[in-house]
């Protein structure tokens, strides 16, 4: 326990922890943050109790477990998104059934992003696994890109070739040397990832020649080519803008954990009607950053800094080889909740906070061995 707590990465949750806990006492609704604060302790203490867990444990056996478990929660949730879209299909407009498209997550982002964050995970037992769980592996990997391409989501689309790039690099460092084993091991990513992109843009563009009027969403090219820094009236920028700007004007104390949602009404009140004003600046690094000052902002980029870093040194670690793939993979399921982060609110999702939790740990558990 003592070892865990004196990490660096752990010490800097503590200070974050601690800080948003402070905030109460000058928070704008002291209420608003003491909730928000109870979804982070929960979080906290899960990161706790799962590392003292795990501690100089056997890990191989434990992620090969928790990737099984996930990626049947990943075709699960996959087949209830193409089962849902292909039922709508004849009954609703294109833009109105991918709406639809949330399972038990409220909002088709967050579904989406909760179907990638998973997709890592697939991966390690295409790649690692027996012939039943390659199976699993395979199936899941399909089906949940598959499933993602047919959201829309393009801040998932951006996650999704971050993680191609981080495999596909991270094969060819450690592989070049066994040219065979390397192209084998990127067509086992790539050509699932192709033919669910192939398969994807085939369905929406015969959905979209069903459809009498092109609505907002399409096929999977054109919203590929809709990635863009779009017109500040038509896209998150202006709440970025907002959260950086109180930030500005308040950079010791801020709103108040999660009180940002409240500090963003003078923002938003000559840009929205009475009915609609965002609870989120949809970037929780400058969230952050507005609701608890230059602690809170710095304390959230360092998560990622000092978990990329061990990963880094895990890496160049001869006598680590055996973890090398663990820690490639947790570092991709990292950056899946990164790319979220930076264009959503994750922090606000239980389902990105139960990720979080296990890539937090599962990139710092292989460091704990060696």
């Amino acid at each position: 326990i003592q070892f865990i707590f004196n990490s660096r990465f752990t010490i800097i949750y503590l200070i974050y922890f601690i800080w948003a806990l402070i905030s109460i006492s000058y928070a704008m609704n002291a209420i608003e943050a003491m909730v928000c604060l109870s979804r982070l302790a929960s979080t906290f203490l899960i990161f706790v109790n799962i590392s003292i867990l795990l501690y100089k444990k056997d890990l191989s056996t434990f992620y090969t477990y928790i990737c099984v478990v996930l990626s049947l929660i990943l075709i699960y949730d996959a087949l209830y998104v193409i089962r849902g879209f292909v039922n709508n299909m004849d009954s609703m407009a294109l833009d109105q059934n991918i709406v639809s498209l949330t399972g038990n997550n409220g909002n088709k982002n967050v579904m989406a992003a909760s179907l990638l964050i998973k997709v890592p995970l697939a991966l390690y037992l295409l790649v690692t696994g027996k012939f039943f769980q390659k199976i699993i592996g395979l199936v899941s990997l399909f089906l949940g890109v598959f499933a993602v391409f047919i959201m829309n989501t393009r801040s998932t689309y951006v996650a999704l070739l971050i993680i191609v790039l981080l495999f596909c690099i991270t094969s060819i460092v450690f592989l070049l040397k066994n040219k065979k084993k390397l192209i084998f091991q990127l067509l086992l990513f790539i050509i699932p990832v192709a033919l669910a992109f192939l398969s994807a843009n085939t369905v929406l563009s015969n959905a979209i020649k069903m459809q009498e009027t092109q609505g907002g969403y399409g096929s999977v090219t054109k919203r590929i080519g809709d990635i863009n820094i779009a017109s500040e009236e038509n896209s998150r920028i202006h709440l970025w803008w907002a959260a950086l700007d109180y930030f500005k004007k308040h950079p010791v104390l801020g709103a108040g954990y999660g009180n940002w949602k409240l500090a963003s009404i003078p923002y938003e009140k000559e840009r929205t009607n009475d009915l609609y004003v965002p609870y989120h600046s949809h970037n929780d690094f400058f969230e952050n950053g507005a609701d608890l000052g230059v602690i809170g902002i710095v304390c959230y980029f360092l998560f990622f800094i000092i978990l990329g870093i061990v990963t880094l040194k895990l890496w160049q670690n001869k006598n680590a080889k055996e973890y090398h793939f663990i820690a490639t993979i947790s570092l991709m399921v990292l950056a899946c909740y990164f790319i979220d982060a930076f264009f959503n609110f994750p922090t606000e999702r239980p389902i990105m906070q139960t990720m979080l939790v296990f890539s937090f740990v599962l990139v710092m558990a292989p460091a704990y061995l060696v």
